[in-house]
């Protein structure tokens, strides 16, 4: 290891998943960048990646019910799965360590002591959607990191989040050289409840917009025999590709991408100056991506039945420049980990004196006044 190169851990997610791609663009940057960096994957060091835990979301979406996926931002679930796998992460040795999922995260923050000789430990939020996530603050993460939306939050978690973009894969990170065909790129995920809409929309776009080609993001072969079966009849040529370097060429010749809102896939999109097409998926964060990329004008939201016009297969000027911020995203969240963090030392709030005194003034509503002294008291 160089001098000055840090040495890193990087901690993805616990089933296959967009967790997958960027937990795999932070690697690749930061060893490129001279740094030491291991990986950690869950799929190694846990035999029970079977549990519903880890899919709450597709089971709740095939059940018909995918508001069931709410339960998975309780952080009684993220506390539990802690306690469960508590001593199998050891971060002994690492200058930082950066986590691609909300539930590593407040594993590390448990396991990590929170002094100046700890591990630094950055969170990497994945999706459009508003972040730092409540479920992440207040537990001693040191930068919230990715994403483009920051959310409320309190001062301490103000100065240390940074919307750096989505990190994208090594192909990605150039700039595109786009060599446009009649050709539709389709991400339906991994989970079977969304095959029906996007297979419906892609016979659609095919009819409507003459595209004489889809290629398709997969790399399972029941999936293929399943999409084969679907497109029949609605496309000259059907392709499959799973690779980053095929589904990055595949990005450069299409004339869009039909995807749910998911982070890395629109990532990848974006950093291909490809166009971008989301229906809903039932899964909360990822429409809750779809309505705000819509009010980007990062997206089109598209849904059977409505037809897409000439003009809403454009790329906006939003879009490029949303791309070219996760093109540089890996190496941007790389010179953060880098950085000292002076928001370690907390800050009284020049709010909470005016407030205590108001509350001294206050005979009714104990109880009230009771809680907010205790906030307070945690306010910084």
């Amino acid at each position: 290891m160089s001098a000055g190169a840090l040495n890193g851990l990087v901690i993805g997610g616990f089933e296959p998943s967009g967790h997958d791609s960027l937990t795999a663009a932070l690697v690749e940057a930061g060893r490129r960048l001279g740094n030491e960096v291991e990986l950690w994957l869950w799929a190694e060091r846990i035999g029970d990646l079977d549990h519903p835990i880890f899919h709450l979301h597709r089971l709740g979406a095939e059940a018909g019910e995918p508001d069931l996926s709410l339960l998975m931002d309780d952080g009684r679930l993220s506390s539990a799965l802690a306690r469960d796998l508590r001593g199998l992460l050891s971060p002994d040795g690492f200058d930082v360590i950066i986590s691609t999922h909300p539930w590593s995260t407040a594993i590390c923050a448990k396991e990590l002591q929170l002094d100046n000789d700890s591990p630094r430990l950055l969170d990497c939020h994945g999706e459009f959607t508003p972040f730092p996530m409540p479920l992440l603050t207040g537990i001693g993460v040191d930068a919230y990191v990715g994403g483009v939306l920051t959310a409320a939050a309190r001062p301490i978690d103000r100065a240390r989040t940074w919307p750096t973009g989505v990190p994208v894969r090594i192909p990605f990170q150039l700039a595109p050289r786009r060599a446009e065909e009649a050709v539709l790129a389709i991400n339906a995920g991994h989970g079977s409840w969304a095959f029906d809409t996007a297979s419906v929309l892609a016979r659609e776009l095919a009819h409507v917009h003459g595209l004489e080609a889809a290629i398709v993001f997969t790399g399972d072969p029941a999936a293929m025999e399943r999409w084969e079966g679907a497109l029949r009849g609605a496309f000259d040529e059907l392709q499959f590709a799973s690779s980053a370097i095929d589904i990055h060429e595949a990005l450069l010749k299409s004339r869009a991408l039909l995807t749910k809102a998911s982070g890395s896939a629109v990532a990848e999109a974006l950093a291909a100056e490809c166009r971008i097409l989301c229906f809903e998926s039932g899964v909360f964060w990822e429409d809750d991506a779809r309505a705000r990329l819509a009010a980007l004008d990062v997206a089109q939201p598209i849904s059977p039945g409505s037809l897409v016009s000439r003009d809403g297969l454009r790329l906006s000027a939003a879009a490029s420049r949303l791309g070219e911020l996760c093109r540089n995203a890996a190496q941007t969240i790389w010179g953060i980990a880098e950085m000292d963090r002076p928001w370690r030392q907390r800050q009284p709030s020049a709010a909470a004196p005016f407030v205590m005194r108001a509350l001294e003034r206050c005979d009714g509503l104990p109880s009230s006044s009771s809680a907010v002294r205790e906030l307070l008291s945690e306010w910084h």
